[in-house]
């Protein structure tokens, strides 16, 4: 089966991950960055789209200023959690 379905709300995350590492002054290497995806994502409703249509209408709700600023909040929320207990330093599993 071709991957015929994409989650916007990973793209938008994606997006706008080292900005807000950045302006949260978090660490940005590659565990600390994944962790702030990851735990972001993990308390962000997903948001699949399978058609060009969808993608259309679901890009324009993501712009919406309420859905800009919940997913700019988790971020946030998730690069201060990280930057107090940074997973870089310790033994990976």
């Amino acid at each position: 089966m071709d991957k015929s379905y994409r989650n916007l709300m990973e793209e938008i995350v994606l997006e706008n991950i080292d900005s807000v590492l950045e302006e949260c002054g978090c660490c940005s290497c590659d565990i600390c960055k994944t962790d702030v995806i990851t735990y972001t994502l993990n308390h962000l409703p997903p948001k699949y789209v399978s058609t060009l249509k969808g993608e259309l209408f679901s890009s324009i709700d993501m712009h919406v200023f309420q859905n800009a600023a919940d997913i700019v909040f988790a971020m946030v929320q998730s690069a201060k959690r990280v930057k107090e207990n940074p997973q870089h330093n310790k033994p990976q599993e």
